[in-house]
């Protein structure tokens, strides 16, 4: 292999370069002479002519400068080098990328700092585009999912209602735009027989549910449509994970019984672990479905009762859904006609299944991906400035690269190329950071999170990784870039590299208050949700949710024989769990929970006109409890008395109201003794007492203007006889003396010792619902927070790294001062106040935008204004000291330089 080595240094001794310096031109015209020798050994020259040929094109200053641009300039416009074509281009570029890398492997520290940085912007974004991408973008995974459609009623007071059974009936039989319509509901089931009892979720469903959404069966078949009726055989289709669970994946499963609520199912398919269907009312995977037709309550069959049931449809090829909505408008009037004491007022509506799906996460979604956006920002703004303070240190080189022949363009791509290099890198390692945070995001709200099943790294969302990578690459690089590219050649080589620009020195300080005055917006947002929480927490909910434990109750099948006995069990489960130490009050409850599902009755006052029909009567929240209710959950008594220990099924029907509901139809009364009439149960209660309201929907605003606010609570003994079919269920609120979690073991132990069959589950402490019911906030303050943290953390980076560059670049100035005479202290005050003075400048940059920005969080807070002053102080104070540590690491190092050292710098 030819010796380049000596004849180039011979030949750049005149320009008097640094050694640093002469090395890496050295290096750079070895390689280009190395090219150049191979090239001419292909065109058949001999190993010593080829050396002489490739020699000769240095002679002289000029020659030396051709031979350098194709290094370091347009190699495609340099055809004595190379020749002509996009060949040049490729061979360009090649070497582009090739001196990239070289570059970051010189500068490791610098090249660390930059990929991590962008790493975090780039993998907080990717994490939240998953999201996004997952939940909002990808189409559902059906066959067609452009047909499906989610169908609900709807009346004047409500935007959404479930379906009466009959209706739906009547809706797929009469309509001419469905290809195909289901009915689907959620209910739990009781398994009992071979094996420990255990409670499982299920859904019950119409004979079209799973041929509309394209499912296959594992094992087995679906429902036939004879199947799905009252009165027909009981079958079940098992989901593949119950099936493995609780029958070990036997094959032979297919025909044989399994024991639900008392009644023998056989089983006739096994459904496949990647179906998963989320809807409203119908939100989880289920273990079992059964059919939706064999219902057995009675009032399942009332037109004018609605037992949390909705429907899919799949529309007829080239139907619109404004086309569909017309003709379920005219069904739903021909009904109206025909029924009018039951569907009077009653509509239809009709809405794209995804849409159903996403519609009240997808502003949040968006908001969220925004927000993230802000931190890939701040991660550009901090490496583009640390590319930029770096620059300062290669403006000589640069420098030379022009003298040589390379034009200001071919150092604009060399500096973009580098960019796009540690975009790239940074995203590859960014698309790691949100695999792990994308998990991490969906573990924090995976019930109220749609399709968090079809979240993940997918084609799509490592498309987007990579044009943000490079996007990002150039976005940081551009500034740089064009700053080295408008240096003065002359003015640069008499600076030796030396000291950096006004105009770059200005470039810094305007990245550096960009990045910061971002950081305090995104610290501000996370501020308030912080602040709104607290506030929310501080909530009276109109009861005391501290050491009360909520659970659901199943009894054994037996008990439910008539009311009489389900009554008996009630009693029996009542007086057990009283027994238990530690419990100091007990109430079996029914229909509404505060914060966790609402059961509405339709009524009317006595003594006013009974309504037409059911959708013209007003509606209450009802709470079927006992009488230990009051103390369990210490709601206060207003006026009059509680339900109590003598009333029964046996004595005058009684209820009490909340003041809300006395407020609205007794204004000025007094409304004890009043009676109502209690349209679906035929009941006529008499109004014995006033209690406290209870926020039921949840503790902000909103919630307090949800429409419905009116509460009663009935006695659950005085439930008629023809509700009690079926296994009792029921349930149960319990107070206790400490930990409500520490009661879970001996409450289930005495549940089972009643009766084997019974099945305790889905117990919680009263103060988990409330925070489910605060999961979205808590959610949106966690990633903001997490998003604040780390563009606090860039942020800090960033002024880091510019103070340390500016106070390498002004060593050997800073050793002069020392040398005159200049205190160390002085020295580190200058220093800091550079820094502070673009942190403070950021700062105020920041609130002006933050007071406009946060405007935007106005649905999202609670209890504080957009511009809450304690917010914004916070933030400050945590801003102006996390950038005062930052700037002080490098300035006390400048307040160490050795004045003998610096004065012989470079």
């Amino acid at each position: 292999m030819p010796e380049w080595k000596p004849e180039i240094l011979r030949r750049l001794a005149p320009l008097k370069l640094s050694p640093a310096r002469e090395e890496e031109i050295t290096e750079e015209i070895a390689q280009h002479l190395e090219d150049r020798y191979n090239e001419l050994l292909v065109t058949g020259q001999s190993e010593d002519a080829a050396f002489r040929t490739a020699i000769d094109e240095l002679k002289g200053e000029d020659m030396l400068a051709r031979s350098l641009r194709p290094v370091n300039s347009d190699l495609y416009r340099e055809p004595v080098a190379l020749g002509k074509g996009s060949s040049n281009l490729f061979a360009g570029i090649v070497q582009d990328i090739h001196y990239a890398f070289r570059m970051m492997r010189k500068s490791p520290g610098f090249t660390a700092v930059a990929v991590f940085t962008l790493a975090l912007g780039i993998g907080a974004n990717t994490a939240i585009f998953s999201i996004v991408n997952g939940v909002l973008l990808n189409p559902l995974p059906f066959p067609h999912p452009q047909e499906l459609t989610v169908l609900y009623e709807h009346t004047t007071n409500f935007e959404k209602f479930s379906i009466s059974y009959l209706n739906f009936l009547d809706w797929q039989r009469t309509n001419s735009t469905f290809a195909s319509m289901a009915a689907y509901r959620h209910e739990d089931f009781n398994i009992t027989g071979s094996g420990e009892p255990e409670r499982v979720r299920g859904g019950m469903v119409s004979a079209e549910f799973f041929p509309i959404l394209g499912v296959k069966p594992l094992l087995g078949r679906l429902f036939v449509g004879d199947e799905d009726r009252l009165g027909a055989a009981p079958v079940a289709l098992l989901a593949e994970g119950f099936w493995q669970r609780r029958f070990g994946s036997a094959r032979d499963i297919i025909g044989k019984q399994i024991i639900m609520n008392g009644d023998a199912y056989t089983i006739v398919g096994v459904l496949p672990a990647s179906f998963h269907f989320r809807a409203f009312n119908f939100a989880g995977i289920k273990d079992v479905y059964v059919p939706v037709g064999q219902t057995k309550d009675p009032f399942f069959y009332h037109r004018d009762v609605h037992k949390g049931m909705d429907a899919i449809g799949r529309l007829k090829p080239g139907v619109s859904l404004a086309a569909a909505q017309a003709d379920m408008a005219q069904i739903t009037r021909n009904l109206a006609a025909a029924y009018p004491n039951a569907v009077k007022g009653t509509g239809a509506a009709v809405m794209p299944l995804r849409d159903d799906l996403v519609h009240e996460v997808r502003p949040f979604l968006w908001l969220l991906l925004g927000a993230v956006g802000f931190v890939l920002l701040i991660a550009c703004v901090n490496v583009g400035n640390l590319q930029l303070a770096r620059s300062t240190g290669r403006a000589h080189e640069f420098a030379i690269r022009c003298a040589l022949g390379a034009d200001r363009w071919r150092v604009v791509r060399q500096l973009l190329t580098e960019s796009v290099a540690l975009g790239l890198a940074g995203g590859a390692i960014g698309a790691c950071v949100a695999t792990w945070g994308t998990q991490a995001a969906i573990r924090l709200l995976p019930e109220t999170l749609p399709r968090a099943e079809d979240v993940g790294l997918d084609g799509h969302v490592l498309v987007f990784t990579f044009a943000i990578s490079i996007l990002a690459g150039v976005v940081f690089g551009l500034v740089p870039a064009l700053k080295m590219s408008r240096s003065g050649l002359q003015e640069t080589l008499k600076e030796g590299g030396r000291g950096a620009s006004a105009a770059r020195q200005r470039a810094q300080s305007v990245f550096v208050v960009g990045e910061m005055a971002l950081a305090l917006v995104l610290l501000t947002g996370a501020g308030l949700m912080i602040r709104t929480l607290a506030r929310l927490w501080s909530v009276n909910p109109g009861f005391n949710p501290q050491n009360v434990l909520v659970f659901d109750v199943t009894l054994a099948p037996s008990l439910g024989a008539n009311a009489a006995t389900t009554r008996s069990a009630i009693r029996e489960l009542s007086q057990t769990l009283q027994a238990i130490p530690g419990v100091q009050a007990t109430s079996v409850i029914g229909g509404a929970v505060p914060m966790s599902g609402d059961n509405e009755f339709p009524f009317w006052i006595d003594g006013q006109t009974k309504p037409a029909n059911v959708s013209e009567m007003n509606q209450a929240l009802t709470y079927f409890v006992e009488p230990g209710y009051l103390k369990a959950m210490q709601i206060p008594l207003v006026r009059g008395r509680f339900v109590a220990a003598t009333d029964d099924e046996h004595s005058p029907q009684v209820i009490v109201i909340d003041e809300n509901f006395a407020r609205k139809y007794f204004p000025g009364q007094d409304p004890i003794g009043r009676r109502i009439h209690m349209a679906i149960f035929n009941m006529d209660p008499e109004i014995v007492g006033v209690v406290g309201h209870v926020k039921h929907w949840g503790l902000d605003l909103e919630a307090d203007r949800h429409p419905l606010q009116e509460q009663i609570y009935s006695l659950f003994l005085q439930i008629p006889d023809a509700v009690w079919s079926g296994p009792p269920q029921a349930g149960v609120v319990l107070r206790s003396a400490g930990s409500p979690l520490g009661m879970v073991g001996a409450v289930r132990e005495a549940i089972v010792k009643l009766n084997s069959q019974n099945v305790m589950y889905e117990a919680r402490t009263m103060e988990a619902i409330i925070a489910e019911s605060l999961a979205a906030r808590r959610f949106s303050m966690i990633l903001l927070g997490v998003f604040a943290t780390l563009a606090l953390l860039l942020s800090s980076i960033g002024i880091y790294g510019v103070i340390s560059y500016v106070v390498g670049q002004r060593t050997r100035e800073i050793g002069i001062r020392i040398a005159l005479g200049a205190q160390r202290s002085t020295v580190l005050w200058l220093m800091l106040g550079e820094g502070m003075k673009m942190a403070m400048t950021g700062v105020v940059v920041g609130i002006v935008a933050a007071a406009g920005l946060t405007r935007l969080m106005s649905q999202l807070i609670y209890g504080v204004s957009a511009a809450d002053p304690v917010t914004f102080a916070g933030v400050i104070i945590v801003l102006t000291t996390v950038a005062f540590a930052a700037c002080y690491v490098p300035a006390r190092r400048a307040m160490r330089v050795d004045p003998m050292v610096a004065l012989r710098y470079e």
